[in-house]
């Protein structure tokens, strides 16, 4: 969403993506899918892949416990909580490659590439690691 909105600017600060951010931080994912679908229209079906992800997750967030409360109980019932929870870790973890690939293309125009990401990532891990 941040990049988005950060491209469609002639000359962004690091301000603006900053205060992007923050307003972001703020909003459910119904929302920011509603809002990015305003920005972009997704290719190849992603949009509607991402609708259904947004269900996968609130069905997860408000429901799943709820409809396998006696599941708890069982052995056989936790693995079948364990079954749904993989096919769930899946879908998410699809969901996030494509939607990856359209952030990194953006962000990439700015000279942001996954490289860059991975280096300052290992940079703040390691400054983490040094303060234990």
């Amino acid at each position: 969403m941040v990049g988005l909105a950060v491209s469609r600017k002639d000359r962004p600060t690091v301000g603006d993506v900053k205060s992007l951010y923050e307003d972001t931080d703020k909003k459910t994912l119904g929302r920011l899918l509603r809002d990015i679908g305003k920005l972009v229209t997704a290719q190849d079906g992603l949009e509607e892949e991402l609708h259904q992800i947004l269900q996968k997750r609130n069905y997860l967030m408000h429901h799943f416990f709820v409809e396998h409360s006696e599941n708890l109980l069982h052995g056989q019932g936790r693995r079948q909580m364990i079954d749904e929870l993989r096919d769930i870790i899946v879908a998410f973890k699809v969901a996030d490659r494509q939607v990856d690939e359209l952030w990194l293309s953006i962000w990439n125009k700015y000279g942001i590439t996954e490289e860059r990401i991975e280096r300052e990532l290992g940079s703040l891990k390691r400054a983490i690691s040094d303060e234990d």
